[in-house]
């Protein structure tokens, strides 16, 4: 585990929670947004992360939380105050052929079925766990989960708590990976397709939208994975099917995330860090055991850090 960036982003956390403890409306002028990225079964790095967070008391002080791809999730469950029981979902559910399995790849399913996973996150499986919407409303935390327009290639930021038909549905829709999955999901009447393609690391998107002092993110990943020629012709072979501009904002995902990261490095006016992981966890990962150990390693690594 590395930590980038500023220490006084996370003391500048606890100085918010103080401050919104004692109603000063001086915490109007810190302003923190986490941003969870991509990384499929990484994601558990990501929710140990979260849990820490949690554990310090820290779930409500992020004025905004986006989530991308499996980010979308963990900032849910985590914005719902329940981050410790969603994160389980990872070896109840996820690390399951109910959910993955590419041995439907060889017919007409696809290997990851994102329907099911809906299911889990309504609470309509034996070990799901619902994602509470009155939750949601209560904290003070605005949500968003970042998506790719299926049509355009376009990334969007979707208001999940204001997402129709529920928030679990722009959840679903920033984790539909193409081909993977059936790849197209509906939020507010239009289709939506994994928020990795258009959004692999949008720092950028994120400062200039939401105006952060301070911006949190959680990587899901090395510095070093993020680039890899075999897994780019990977993606660009998952999304031959779909219009030239999805194909190029997929095909464009490490550059696109090399120049952000490069962009969040040279800032002057909004304090960053970033926690990056190890790299014992493939993106594919179903050994439960070894996904457990590692969001304890993060939840440990990011813990020490806040004490």
């Amino acid at each position: 585990m590395i930590f980038e960036g500023s220490r006084e982003v996370l003391e500048r956390l606890h100085l918010k929670q103080k401050l919104l403890r004692e109603k000063d409306p001086a915490h109007e002028e810190i302003r923190p947004a986490l941003l969870i990225l991509s990384g499929v079964m990484r994601g558990v790095y990501g929710g140990g992360q979260t849990i820490a967070l949690h554990q310090h008391g820290l779930s409500n002080v992020f004025d905004t939380v986006v989530g991308i791809s499996t980010g979308a999730p963990v900032a849910a469950y985590f914005v719902a105050n329940d981050i410790e029981r969603g994160l389980t979902i990872y070896w109840n559910e996820c690390a399951t052929p109910e959910f993955l399995s590419f041995r439907r790849s060889f017919g007409a399913e696809r290997p990851m079925d994102i329907d099911y996973l809906g299911s889990v996150f309504r609470g309509e499986t034996a070990r799901g766990v619902r994602l509470s919407q009155e939750a949601l409303s209560r904290s003070r935390s605005a949500l968003y989960t970042g998506v790719t327009c299926r049509r355009t290639g376009e990334g969007i930021f979707l208001d999940a708590k204001l997402a129709q038909p529920d928030v679990v549905q722009a959840v679903q829709a920033s984790l539909a990976a193409p081909w993977l999955s059936h790849g197209n999901v509906v939020v507010d009447g239009n289709s939506y397709i994994d928020g990795a393609g258009a959004l692999p690391f949008p720092a950028q998107e994120v400062i200039e939208r939401f105006r952060p002092t301070d911006l949190l993110v959680l990587a899901n990943c090395s510095p070093e994975l993020k680039s890899s020629l075999p897994r780019s012709l990977l993606r660009s072979i998952l999304v031959a099917s779909l219009p030239p501009s999805v194909r190029d904002a997929f095909a464009t995902m490490d550059t696109r995330f090399q120049s952000s990261l490069a962009y969040l490095r040279s800032q002057e006016d909004c304090r960053y860090a970033i926690v990056w992981t190890d790299d014992d966890l493939t993106g594919f990962e179903q050994n439960p055991v070894r996904l457990e150990c590692a969001a304890e390693r993060a939840r440990k690594h990011l813990s020490d850090l806040l004490a």
